[in-house]
């Protein structure tokens, strides 16, 4: 819970937060099942790195981020949104069993 804090509190300050700290807030408040956090940070992560060129951004974006809010909002209920950002997630990485599981469940 403190890391979640302490996560929170720097991407709001931050103009623009380093990628190591978002993923890990958004990881972290998924173990604690804080769905609407989680999405809330992955969302940002999105935002402020989708546009950034580097190949090891974009693996971290698809492999980690958008299956996290995939993941999120299927929690949240919000199964189409969910389907979308799946079915993103899983152009990037099509050999991967537990997104195609996920899209199931959005479906």
């Amino acid at each position: 819970t403190s890391l979640v804090a302490l996560g929170l509190d720097y991407i709001a300050g931050a103009p623009k937060p380093q990628l190591g700290v978002l993923v890990a807030t958004a990881q972290n408040c998924e173990q604690l099942r804080q769905w609407e956090r989680v999405s809330e940070v992955a969302k940002k992560t999105l935002d402020l790195y989708e546009s950034d060129p580097a190949d090891t951004t974009k693996r971290v974006l698809d492999q980690v981020i958008r299956p996290m809010v995939g993941e999120a909002l299927l929690q949240l209920r919000k199964f189409d949104e969910a389907l979308t950002m799946l079915q993103a997630a899983e152009t990037a990485n099509p050999l991967r069993i537990d997104l195609k599981r996920q899209i199931a469940r959005a479906l």
